[in-house]
């Protein structure tokens, strides 16, 4: 079973009718209450090892537990080094017995490439301030954004 995450809805459509018309099933995480809680319900329940869910980065529920996946894809880089910890230790807390892969989609030679190096410079440095986490805040400094636009 697969987690896939975006921080774009649009983004989650579009892998949603991907997978569809791949014929693999796929449960859909969206906004909060009964039908998120529907979806990953049903996500959890399905036998079919080939499943999917499709959640928010925003709203996939902090503190949900889903060690019923295998692989995470991440579809687009996330800006906090601490948001993608978050994202990926939902299928990393107690019960979860078997091994994950995570897999993290950055597009060659774009912003994107960028930024996703700025996340891991700033997560392997304690000290770094270039990406802050602290109450979900991303802060960029002048240097760090003449870096990811190029100039």
């Amino acid at each position: 079973k697969v987690i896939i995450f975006s921080q774009w809805e649009e983004m989650l459509d579009i892998i949603e009718v991907a997978l569809r018309c791949n014929k693999i099933r796929s449960f859909r995480g969206k906004g909060q209450g009964k039908a998120f809680n529907a979806a990953v319900e049903g996500f959890r329940r399905e036998a079919d090892e080939h499943a999917a869910l499709l959640l928010p980065v925003k709203s996939g529920g902090q503190g949900l537990t889903l060690n019923e996946a295998t692989q995470i894809f991440l579809a687009d880089p996330l800006l906090s080094a601490a948001v993608r910890r978050q994202v990926v230790s939902r299928n990393h807390r107690v019960g979860q017995t078997r091994e994950t892969v995570v897999h993290s989609y950055v597009t060659k030679g774009t912003v994107e490439e960028a930024v996703d190096a700025l996340v891991d410079s700033s997560a392997s440095s304690a000290s770094s301030s270039s990406l802050s986490s602290s109450a979900g805040a991303q802060k960029l400094g002048v240097g760090e954004l003449k870096k990811l636009l190029g100039i």
